[in-house]
């Protein structure tokens, strides 16, 4: 994020892989939950940062500053991490697509690795639509091998492969669509927030 520099050290004596290291000299973080209350090693939450090498906020925006710091003026990263009893950082989702059910995490990655392992699909990418029952429900947006006739049945089929496979709290409760292609960024990743509007739009 822009609002940030170099806050990680990257030392290849002690990086394992799979982390970004620790924090650099100076910078300090917390992982926090839902309410900023701190998480012990191992547990999954927010990374809140401040330090030398991060922003004192956005020029002559006060309401978005302050939402950017909480209490204790760490920096809300938006990044959900968790950190090992050495300090080494794992990265693990952006918070905002980190889907909520009924209280539940549930990761896209996990939903699209099984949905992936279909033959007749290429490319796959999970959000969390808000339903009227106040909770998020998985959504799953395909790209499609080959053409096909009868869309609707291999649409179904694939729902049915995953949900043999997951648990309960992240089954497709609001379904699966075929799209041509994804929006993505100019480095390449998934604009999700996009997929909102075009899943099933096709």
């Amino acid at each position: 994020m822009t609002e940030i520099l170099l806050v990680c050290r990257v030392s290849a004596e002690q990086s394992i892989a799979g982390t970004v290291d620790r924090l650099s000299d100076g910078v300090f973080g917390r992982i926090v939950d839902d309410d900023g209350n701190e998480l012990p090693p191992g547990s999954e939450g927010e990374l809140r940062i401040k330090g030398p090498t991060i922003t004192l906020g956005y020029y002559n925006q006060p309401e978005a500053t302050a939402e950017l710091f909480d209490e204790q003026g760490y920096l809300k990263t938006g990044d959900i991490f968790k950190a090992d009893e050495n300090g080494l950082l794992y990265y693990v989702i952006r918070k905002k697509d980190l889907i909520k059910y009924y209280g539940i995490n549930v990761f896209p990655a996990e939903i699209e690795e099984v949905i992936t392992g279909h033959p007749q699909v290429t490319d796959c990418a999970v959000i969390g639509i808000f339903s009227k029952e106040g909770t998020e429900l998985p959504r799953a947006s395909v790209s499609l091998l080959d053409k096909v006739s009868d869309k609707v049945s291999l649409l179904k089929e694939i729902a049915e492969y995953a949900g043999s496979q997951l648990p309960d709290s992240k089954k497709l409760r609001d379904g699966i669509f075929e799209i041509s292609s994804f929006p993505r960024t100019g480095t390449g990743n998934i604009q999700r927030l996009k997929l909102q509007s075009m899943s099933g739009a096709e």
